[in-house]
């Protein structure tokens, strides 16, 4: 299926935290998913390197007490905006997390619009995403996400599809930037790379 299944947003927490960190998380009932770190290329992961941390609350404060004080995290209202996958995740898959920072002119329904409507340049020129989430940020703690407005999630069945298949074609990164330089300020705009 190639459409967004998440007519409403779902209210959640999305963390950070070094990536040897997250070995040592004891299982909760409140912790969705712990994606730990990789790199685009496939080298070793570096000591700074984030894992990515999926906490079904919305307190924000309870997600960070129980992830400890290196985490960072974001409150967000997120939705599924493509789903091409064919059911469950396989083993080796690449999630890239992007928290997004806004440009400063822009007011949060300026963003969160231009955002929404980034959508449709996803869909065709980003051929080897299996699923594309957006999430508009609600609240957050930590210093790196001073500035986030949003998160992109986009998931790859493989490394091979993030690293041969990100863009459709060689006008679509041209195209796909065009178009966030609208509305995403880049400098303080970070990303993660994790296994699934």
């Amino acid at each position: 299926m190639d459409e967004p299944t998440d007519v409403e947003p779902h209210r959640m927490v999305i963390a950070t935290l070094p990536d040897h960190l997250a070995a040592d998380l004891t299982p909760h009932p409140i912790i969705g998913a712990i994606y730990r770190a990789t790199t685009r290329s496939g080298r070793p992961v570096d000591a700074d390197e984030r894992a990515t941390i999926h906490v079904t609350t919305d307190d924000l404060g309870s997600a960070i007490e129980l992830l400890g004080p290196t985490a960072e995290a974001v409150l967000v209202d997120r939705r599924l905006r493509l789903d091409r996958s064919t059911g469950a995740r396989a083993p080796g898959g690449i999630l890239q997390t992007s928290f997004v920072a806004a440009l400063p002119h822009l007011d949060p329904a300026e963003f969160a619009r231009m955002y929404a409507e980034h959508t449709a340049l996803v869909r065709t020129h980003h051929i080897g995403v299996a699923e594309y989430a957006q999430s508009i940020v609600v609240d957050r703690a930590g210093a790196s996400m001073n500035r986030a407005m949003g998160v992109s999630e986009l998931w790859f069945a493989t490394r091979d599809d993030l690293r041969e298949r990100f863009y459709t074609d060689e006008t679509s990164a041209e195209i796909v930037g065009a178009d966030v330089d609208r509305f995403i300020d880049r400098e303080p705009t970070w990303s993660t790379h994790a296994h699934t």
